[in-house]
């Protein structure tokens, strides 16, 4: 037996047992990483209807002229562009489907044309729309959505959604930087966007929210700006929360939650693939760790079997 054979011979078996073993503990690593931290899973489903229903209550949306502007020109003379919606939540409870059965299958869809009378009502700063008081909200694709969401159990919806248990309502507005133009600066500067999150209540109330996906380094936007500013006029600057305390009323994003998916449905197309989860399998937690040494190994393992196969192989060339 030649010297490469036997190199070659030795490098892959140790090579197979490295992957072997380290496979094996990255997959129980996985395993125990998901266990302890289940991935949450949300059916949402889109409205594009300003009259709706959320929990048999009557729902509308209407766009508003913000009243500070109400009387203000462009610089040509026409009407400031709608800029505000008016989303308004019945009083009473009326009678009417959550949900909807179409060729057989049931969805969370909102029935349409609901009568919104006196209730809980909030204004929202929006992105002027391309066409004033347009009969849907299509107009704000990208901006402004209402969803109707329900927990996902083992991948399936809870059949008790089909009778509106389960299912919640909101609406989710993004923001664009402030400060700049939301078709120009505004739109470049993702990281600042802002998003105003309101869920219609079973009691008839309206909760409203203000979010922020946090940056690279998992820190909030909103809250970094607030100390730059603070060192800008000489004040003494505290930690970043959670160690120090929120200068703002914006709340960081979290992982897995239903609000991270809802956010998602307000931006662009484009830049959805930009908000992933940070904490996975890979890098694991503080109490529950990823896959740590046991992907090195195995990558090293894959090389040497590799080289090791590669030295066998050349032992069988011979010289003419």
């Amino acid at each position: 037996m030649n010297t490469a054979l036997s190199v070659g011979l030795v490098l892959s078996i140790s090579s197979i047992a490295l992957v072997g073993y380290s496979g094996w503990n990255m997959a129980h690593r996985v395993r125990t990483f998901n266990e302890a931290n289940p991935p949450a899973q949300w059916h949402f489903e889109r409205s594009y209807a300003r009259d709706s229903f959320a929990h048999g209550r009557a729902v509308n949306i209407a766009d508003v002229i913000d009243p500070a502007s109400a009387s203000a020109t462009t610089e040509d003379n026409k009407p400031v562009p709608v800029n505000t919606v008016q989303i308004t939540y019945a009083a009473s409870p009326v009678d009417s489907a959550t949900a909807v059965t179409k060729d057989k299958r049931t969805t969370l869809s909102i029935a349409p044309n609901a009568q919104p009378f006196p209730g809980a009502s909030v204004l929202l700063r929006v992105n002027p729309p391309a066409v004033n008081a347009f009969k849907d909200l299509s107009v704000y694709e990208e901006w402004l959505a209402p969803l109707a969401f329900a927990p996902l159990k083992d991948g399936k919806l809870d059949p008790g959604a089909s009778t509106g248990k389960g299912v919640r309502y909101a609406v989710v507005n993004r923001r664009g930087a402030e400060g700049y133009d939301a078709q120009t600066w505004g739109a470049v500067r993702v990281k600042d966007w802002t998003f105003d999150i309101i869920e219609f209540n079973p009691d008839g109330s309206l909760s409203a929210r203000v979010v922020q996906f946090p940056d690279r380094r998992g820190r909030l936007p909103a809250e970094v700006y607030a100390r730059e500013d603070l060192a800008k006029q000489g004040k003494p600057v505290p930690e970043l929360p959670p160690v120090g305390p929120r200068l703002t009323q914006v709340e960081m994003l979290q992982e897995r939650s239903w609000e991270w998916g809802a956010a998602l449905f307000a931006v662009p197309k484009s830049q959805v693939s930009r908000y992933r989860y940070k904490v996975d399998a890979v890098d694991g937690t503080d109490d529950t760790p990823g896959m740590g040494w046991t992907l090195p190994a195995a990558g090293v393992g894959v090389l040497t079997l590799t080289l090791g196969v590669g030295l066998m192989l050349s032992s069988t060339v011979r010289r003419r």
